[in-house]
Formats: structure tokens, sequence, C-alpha cells
């Protein structure tokens, strides 16, 4: 699960390994591709092939130099200034869809619908965090254990509302942008952008008309 905290071997959770045992068991893999490789190139040479097992050779070799770095998972230094040690990339983005299965699988079982678009775009992103309170390691570190997670909520609230009192009145309130963006725009604008009157305005603006349509008011009963 990619939003999971890989924090290496425990008791707790014996089937967790550190990023320094992923990234070795990476370099011996990248190893033992090098020498079967070399095998082949040393097999290709051989004068006693015949047509057959060279044109076979030269398939497998050409398709290990077109895709042989992409065979596993990519270690990447992180700067100083950044931090610092590594990271482990993923060779692909197979734990990332399965994570988003499990979400739709819930979403079905909870609405009973087969199209999750608008329950999708209805749900906040921070809802994706709370299937990591299913794990242990999670929930100790983050909380220590379930039955002290509505006090932690009740500190972060606590301290928002305090962060909000202490700002002067009429200041200007920032947000911090989503970590998602979708693509879609949200149902009560895509209701508003669809209204003929909206595109008569956005059409007199481009055209530097003085004289605005009448003024509109949404439906909010009209259909998408």
């Amino acid at each position: 699960m990619g939003l999971r905290i890989d924090n290496g071997k425990s008791q707790d959770c014996p089937n967790v390994i550190t990023l320094d045992d992923r990234a070795d068991l990476l370099r011996k893999m990248e190893q033992s591709f090098t020498d079967f490789s070399k095998t082949l190139q040393e097999r290709r040479a051989s004068q006693d092939l015949t047509k057959d097992e060279r044109e076979m050779l030269d398939v497998v070799l050409s398709h290990l130099k077109r895709h042989g770095q992409y065979l596993w998972g990519h270690v990447l230094q992180i700067p100083d200034e950044a931090g610092g040690g590594f990271m482990i990339v993923d060779r692909t983005n197979n734990c990332l869809e399965g994570f988003f299965h499990l979400m739709k699988h819930g979403e079905r079982r909870r609405s009973g619908r087969k199209v999750l678009t608008q329950d999708f775009e209805g749900l906040p992103a921070a809802a994706a965090l709370a299937l990591n309170l299913t794990h242990p390691d999670y929930v100790k570190l983050v909380c220590g254990s379930l039955d002290s997670l509505p006090s932690r909520f009740s500190d972060l609230d606590i301290a928002r509302r305090e962060a909000k009192l202490a700002k002067p009145k009429g200041s200007l309130v920032t947000s911090s942008l989503p970590l998602i963006v979708s693509a879609a725009l949200p149902l009560p604008d895509r209701r508003l952008v669809r209204l003929d009157s909206f595109c008569d305005r956005i059409q007199a603006a481009s055209q530097g008309q003085v004289s605005l349509p009448p003024k509109f008011i949404p439906n909010p009963s009209q259909h998408i």
C-alpha cells in the first residue's frame, strides 16, 4: 500500500523490510540480470548455432536492451538539501492501482452504485488515509491506539480554532492548494457553465461589449 510507512522489520510487523534491504535486493536483481545478458551474448557469439537459434537470441537480446532498465524498481538518491538518503521507486504503479480498486470496492458496497463519478468527486482527498487505520503500526505511530484517536482529532481542532481566532478580523484568509487536482469541475460549477446565459456573458465579454446579457440565476434543479 503506497500510503503506508515502511519503518523496517519489527516484532509487530515481521513482513516489512527496511529500505536498505529493498535497495540491496534491487542491486542483486540488477546484477543477476547483467550476468544473464552476458551469458546470452556469449552464446550468440558462438558459431555452432542454427539460424533459428540466432534469430531467437537476437529477439531476446533486443528486448533486454530496450526494456532491461525498467524490469525492477529504482534507487534514487535524495539531495542533501532535501534531507539526504535515498528512496525506492516501484517498477509499476500496481500498488496504487490496487489501492484505488480497494477504495472503489468499498464505495460500491457503501452506496450500491456502479458508477462512482459523483461519489469520488465529493470524497475528500484525506479519505484515502483512513484505510491506514487498519494497520497497527500506522496507528501506533500516529496516535498510539484507536482509543486515543478522538483526543488527537480534538487537539487538531483546538489548534486550528486558536489559529483562526488569532488572526485579525478582516484579514485575508488564504488556503493551500488541494493535494489532488481533478480535471472535472465540481457539480455546481458544471451546472453554471452549461447555462446558455453564461455562454452569452462570456461571448459578450470576449467581444468587448459594454452591455451585458440579462442577469441570470442558476437553477439548482437543472439537470447535468
